[in-house]
């Protein structure tokens, strides 16, 4: 009597052989396609805090270089010169070229002693770069500095709309 290497399981057919053989590479691919969504939002997150990063260190500078030294020592007031503080922060933004970041919009208010910077800016993805849309990430971020405050005006201001500066 010959002996059979292949035991029959109760409930299963043998012609429902392999029939899961085909959904292993579907699965690979949908854990492949989660897995480059998953690396472009890190992109996108890096991207963010580096944006974030470029316009608080724009803003100090801008604060720091746009303090009108005649006013303070005429009067002992501290004043922001709104031409200073533009060319600041467009040099700063140039200087630090962040690398992946490319800087789209910068503004720029300036209200008493308080410094705001926003901007607008694109990274590149790593996955779906041929695919209109996808490729391109943008993100947004602003920066205030207080240059000084006083307990009588400690609330935020409230700033006048935003100068776009070409930098």
């Amino acid at each position: 009597m010959p002996v059979r290497s292949s035991a029959l399981v109760a409930g299963r057919r043998t012609d429902e052989r392999g029939s899961v053989l085909a959904l292993v590479p579907a699965g690979f691919m949908v854990l492949i396609v989660l897995a480059a969504f998953a690396i472009n939002s890190a992109v996108a997150y890096k991207a963010s805090q580096q944006l974030h990063d470029t316009l608080l260190a724009a803003a100090n500078d801008g604060a720091a270089a746009g303090l009108d030294g005649s006013a303070f020592y005429s009067t002992g007031a501290l004043a922001l010169s709104m031409s200073k503080v533009e060319q600041q922060v467009c040099a700063s933004v140039r200087a630090q070229d962040t690398p992946g970041l490319q800087a789209e919009t910068i503004g720029v208010a300036v209200d008493g002693l308080w410094v705001e910077v926003t901007g607008s800016a694109v990274a590149q993805g790593l996955f779906a770069r041929g695919i209109p849309g996808f490729g391109a990430i943008r993100v947004s971020s602003s920066a205030i500095v207080v240059v000084a405050s006083t307990t009588a005006s400690s609330a935020a201001p409230v700033f006048p709309s935003v100068v776009e500066v070409r930098c």
